[in-house]
């Protein structure tokens, strides 16, 4: 089973199996003196994961008409480092025979054909996928840098979250000390009120 996208108007597609999950498109935050293919950072449940531009490597140009709300991260396993490629739009899941899957052709450009396992046909051959290779797509040496990133910029969320539940647990404490202060001085009110009662009805007795 292939799942399709595209970028701009060609068709791309992944193994199934490849694909961890496909999220809608957040917020992504740039990654000082990152490479340039890497578009930056997501927090996904509390995980960092890097997002990859594919427009840079494949060399394709950024679409001037792109449909913001159509654009997906495809979250995938790149040597070992969860990582989420950025496409235009998903397109569907289909099944294919092998038998219709060749090899990438020659004429496409060495970049390209880098990273493609094959190309899928159908009808016959009038749609045709090209399907990306996850681990084609960043040598295992290179992939040692989402690694590095993500280690990194995890570090920095996980501080963070400590920070809040600090801050959390701070303001739990005050608004423990207020509340307790607070029922201190009612129930010295109550104490005082009492007495003051009690006051008068001696001096009541007494007349």
């Amino acid at each position: 089973q292939l799942v399709s996208f595209k970028l701009n108007d060609e068709d791309y597609a992944l193994n199934i199996m490849d694909v961890h999950e496909i999220i809608k498109i957040e917020k992504i935050k740039l990654v000082p003196k990152s490479p340039e293919i890497i578009k930056g950072i997501i927090s996904l449940r509390n995980n960092i994961i890097p997002i990859l531009d594919l427009r840079k490597l494949l060399n394709i140009e950024t679409k001037q008409n792109l449909k913001l709300e159509e654009q997906r991260i495809i979250i995938i396993n790149i040597h070992g480092t969860s990582t989420g490629i950025l496409v235009d739009s998903v397109s569907q899941v289909f099944s294919l025979e092998r038998k219709h899957i060749d090899q990438p052709p020659k004429i496409l450009d060495g970049k390209r054909s880098e990273l493609l396992s094959g190309i899928a046909k159908l009808d016959d051959g009038k749609k045709i996928f090209m399907i990306l290779s996850p681990q084609k797509i960043m040598l295992k040496d290179d992939a040692s840098l989402l690694s590095e990133i993500t280690s990194n910029q995890q570090q920095i969320e996980n501080k963070k979250i400590e920070l809040i539940k600090e801050e959390e647990n701070f303001k739990k404490a005050l608004d423990d000390n207020w509340q307790s202060q607070t029922e201190e001085s009612e129930k010295a009110q109550g104490q005082n009120s009492s007495s003051s009662l009690k006051s008068d009805q001696l001096f009541v007795c007494f007349k």
